[in-house]
């Protein structure tokens, strides 16, 4: 941390009175860097070392896209996919093409995360591909961890009997507290299903198995009430169960892509919330079950997991795609699966050939670093190409987003400053 006195220098540009002492402290904070030094390439070389040799696989498989519920909001609802599931020769396709990619992309960990709809409809296509894939990494020594993302609905003890063998992770939702759940995330009947949410939470954490619940909330008293819940339930002293919060939107998939003013208010709600929201989790005696990334990101060089070399999303037609919230839309479709074998088309080498350092807007941005060119998909709905980039609202944010990490970690020194 900078002293008074060599901030004071740095904010009125008083840089030829810096003494070897204050640019040592620069230099340690990296704040200065070697006059032959090209920051440029060195960003260069991150980008590609992160998108081009990641140490693992990511397998999105869509057993199904089905769901036995009829949530207001679901944004599969709304962009009216069909309720196809994967039939036997696409199973047989999608086990073959996960060991080639996993064998071509020399990975030593594969993750398979099963997703849909509700991919308990198809249970048997689940457990196959399992069972199969881990049964063939670990005869080569590989790793193969399972997520699966579930509404908890048909969790029951069978479905756990054949599936827990293989599961690392279950992420399950609850979209706040009982009261406001069971009138959104519904049966087809109109009926709640909070309760087995939790029935199921309790059959997962039984078994051992990590349980991560995600919850939506309008507001902290929203949280409050559900982790009050959580912690009458007993989940709080169990270990291997966490959380994380989300805020409620009003707006679906198509405009969380097009509509950056929806996207940029629901940013701003989100952080003026988020002090709150600590505080109850501090209050409850949650913080350590918190699985959420500080306020204040990391370095982000390719701006999305789904960017990167060796991810891949399969939908119940076999068709392959990079972004889960695209699957089943073929307009979006970057390959298809041929005899176990993926024939990807140009949109995958146009995902893959993104580069933000090549856009004009992006080379001279200092938020490049905190972004990545952000989100490959909103440039291509707003601008047709992936070839340019999508700001968002981190222009914005970030310094209101540093200001807020600062107040939190030195409340003493930033608690006025506004």
């Amino acid at each position: 941390m900078a002293d008074f006195e060599l901030k004071e220098l740095l904010e009125n540009n008083k840089f030829d009175d810096l003494t070897e002492e204050h640019l040592d402290v620069l230099k340690t904070m990296k704040i200065l860097v070697d006059d032959g030094l090209d920051e440029k390439k060195v960003l260069s070389f991150r980008y590609c070392k992160e998108k081009y040799s990641s140490p693992y696989s990511i397998f999105v498989i869509f057993p199904t896209l089905a769901c036995n519920l009829a949530c207001k909001y679901c944004y599969e609802r709304t962009s009216e996919l069909s309720a196809r599931t994967m039939d036997e020769k696409t199973v047989v396709n999608t086990i073959s093409f996960i060991k080639k990619m996993a064998a071509e992309d020399n990975t030593r960990t594969i993750l398979i995360k099963l997703y849909g709809g509700e991919p308990l409809l198809n249970v048997a296509a689940c457990t196959r591909i399992c069972e199969e894939v881990s049964s063939w990494a670990q005869q080569l020594g590989m790793q193969v961890a399972v997520v699966l993302q579930t509404n908890g609905t048909l969790l029951t003890e069978d479905v756990l009997d054949a599936l827990a063998p293989y599961l690392t992770y279950v992420e399950l939702t609850v979209d706040g507290p009982q009261k406001n759940h069971d009138t959104i995330r519904i049966y087809k009947d109109g009926s709640g299903t909070y309760q087995d949410i939790m029935s199921a939470m309790e059959r997962v954490t039984k078994r051992g198995i990590h349980t991560a619940l995600r919850i939506n909330i309008r507001n902290e008293d929203d949280l409050r009430d559900v982790l009050t819940d959580l912690t009458e339930r007993g989940f709080r002293e169990k270990r291997g169960v966490t959380f994380y919060y989300a805020q409620t939107s009003s707006f679906g998939l198509c405009e969380l892509f097009s509509n950056n003013k929806l996207c940029h208010d629901d940013e701003e709600r989100a952080l003026e919330m988020s002090p709150a929201v600590r505080e109850v989790i501090k209050e409850l005696k949650w913080m350590e079950h918190l699985e959420m990334p500080d306020i204040l990101q990391k370095q982000k060089f390719v701006a999305c997991n789904n960017e990167k070399k060796a991810r891949y999303v399969i939908d119940p037609y076999g068709d392959i795609y990079l972004c889960f919230f695209r699957a089943g839309q073929k307009e979006y479709r970057a390959g298809t699966l041929t005899e176990g074998e993926g024939q990807f088309g140009s949109m995958y080498y146009e995902m893959l050939a993104r580069n933000p350092l090549q856009f004009e807007e992006c080379r001279t941005c200092v938020y490049l670093p905190l972004c990545g060119g952000g989100c490959a998909m909103r440039a291509y709905e707003q601008s047709g190409t992936f070839h340019t980039n999508s700001c968002g609202s981190m222009k914005d944010f970030a310094e209101k987003r540093i200001l807020m990490y600062l107040k939190r970690k030195y409340p003493d020194r930033f608690e006025k400053v506004i």
